[in-house]
């Protein structure tokens, strides 16, 4: 496997372990569904801005993301996504989709990395 098909690999990886949908991967990363979709099959190169909103807002590193380990995060930084985390987020199911205020977004995110993180 190259190194475009293991990056490309991963971030559905990334995506499929959260249970998130190309949809909300892309509002995100202010991004298109259809622009996920195209590097979730090797169709486009993510840029530098993208690889960096996955690492921030899945909690992940350059290092998983291009196949040099197989561990998400050695959770080093993992203290630094929760120094300003003490809130419950307030966000519903409408429709199949989740509801969000403003933002919690943020928090959320950081809510489902440390769920992640809890799994390993």
């Amino acid at each position: 496997m190259d190194v475009r098909e293991t990056v490309a690999s991963r971030l559905k990886t990334i995506r499929t372990k959260r249970e998130l949908s190309q949809s909300e991967v892309a509002g995100l990363l202010g991004k298109t569904q259809a622009y996920i979709a195209q590097l979730e099959k090797a169709k486009r190169e993510p840029n530098l801005e993208i690889l960096r909103g996955y690492a921030l807002k899945f909690g992940v590193s350059l290092n998983y993301i291009f196949g040099l380990t197989d561990t998400e995060n050695d959770g080093k930084d993992i203290d630094k996504l929760f120094q300003d985390y003490e809130e419950p987020i307030d966000f519903k199911r409408e429709n199949g989709e989740i509801v969000i205020k403003g933002s919690e977004v943020e928090k959320l995110i950081k809510r489902e990395i440390a769920k992640q993180l809890k799994k390993k």
